[in-house]
């Protein structure tokens, strides 16, 4: 159950950052392609990455931690991001995003540019918020996690019949 609550605080961080840099550059956008509050490439990413600091937490050396550390996160922030985005592509038959017009794509779903920005928010949420995360997900309910997590699973399916 710490995993999914987990989940949903990396989902809503990312609907909230994303909405932000929206706001911030004029975009008239909602962040994801689900109605709710939440964006789940980010809670995908975030809780993957947290699960594998665990890991990495092993090495001992704190350079070598952080250069492994943000290398990881970076790909697996990456391909979080290609596969989530082909997976809304091919389940709703839209673009979530489409990178083609920038200079580093590689194909419509990444780009480097974003790439390295990935490894550093999870490098800083990982890391350094890491114990502020932890407490928050344990003061959340078993009972909201479990709404929380139909209210996400009927938003997909309502946005799937919409499409």
């Amino acid at each position: 159950m710490f995993y999914l609550k987990l989940f949903i605080i990396y989902s809503i961080l990312g609907f909230l950052f994303e909405s932000f840099i929206y706001k911030y550059n004029n975009i008239n956008k909602h962040s994801g392609v689900l109605t709710g509050p939440y964006t789940l490439v980010y809670g995908l990413g975030g809780t993957l990455c947290y699960f594998l600091n665990n890991y990495l937490s092993y090495i001992k050396s704190p350079l070598l931690n952080i250069i492994i550390s943000y290398t990881t996160f970076t790909i697996i922030c990456t391909l979080m991001e290609l596969i989530i985005g082909y997976l809304i592509h091919f389940l709703y038959k839209i673009d979530g995003w489409n990178y083609t017009y920038k200079k580093y794509h590689l194909g419509k779903y990444i780009t480097l540019d974003y790439a390295f920005i990935w490894g550093l928010m999870a490098i800083i949420l990982v890391k350094i918020l890491n114990n502020y995360i932890y407490n928050q997900t344990l003061l959340i309910s078993n009972r909201f996690t479990t709404i929380t997590l139909v209210i996400i699973v009927l938003d997909i399916l309502y946005t799937y019949k919409k499409t």
